[in-house]
């Protein structure tokens, strides 16, 4: 270590406020930093910044990394939130052996590329402030498997009251349906119950 004089508050200070600042920067820039990453992917097929900013961020190391491979950076769960949005059946992989460690897999059974809406509303991200801590930020790139999560427990809901209505409509009851059925009344959803993955 350096040799520090500890007893200089203005210098002690200054470490304070530089790593602040380096920590507000890293916020407040993330979205301009990804939207520039995916841009350079995008129009010029230079994959290397993106792969660079998904390796770092998520303690990973490549050839050309100078870096000990560590524990995932804070906003490595943001990047693949927005990447997931970003991308179309193109997934990045982790490969030490590249020089900066990510290999992006482009679907064989799927037409790929890019979002253009998704990467459009980083650069608008970026210019109004929001970082990806933000309730924005969270808003406009949802976790998608929340959201899948969310729409199967929206059609396991329907087709349970729809279920429930012929039951009623034909005077069926429940009990003597489930028995017909094979199933447990205890592992049914009941219309107007949440279904628990």
């Amino acid at each position: 270590m350096e040799n520090f004089d500890v007893n200089n508050a203005d210098f002690c200070q200054g470490q304070v406020d530089s790593w602040l600042s380096s920590a507000n920067n890293a916020e407040g820039k993330f979205c301009l930093v990804m939207w520039a990453a995916l841009t350079q992917a995008k129009e010029h097929g230079n994959w290397n910044s993106l792969s660079k900013l998904y390796a770092v961020m998520n303690g990973k190391k490549g050839k050309r990394i100078r870096r000990v491979e560590t524990d995932r950076l804070p906003y490595a769960a943001h990047a693949k939130r927005a990447l997931a949005h970003a991308l179309v059946h193109i997934k990045p992989s982790f490969d030490d052996s590249l020089d900066f460690g990510v290999k992006w897999v482009k679907s064989k059974d799927h037409n790929h590329g890019f979002n253009d809406a998704a990467i459009a509303k980083l650069f608008t991200l970026a210019q109004e402030g929001y970082g990806p801590n933000s309730k924005t930020f969270k808003l406009e790139f949802p976790s998608l498997v929340e959201k899948k999560q969310k729409e199967k427990a929206e059609l396991i809901k329907a087709k349970t009251a729809s279920l429930s209505k012929w039951l009623e409509e034909n005077d069926i009851p429940v009990s003597v349906f489930f028995h017909a059925m094979g199933a447990k009344e205890t592992n049914v959803v009941r219309p107007g119950e949440e279904p628990n993955f």
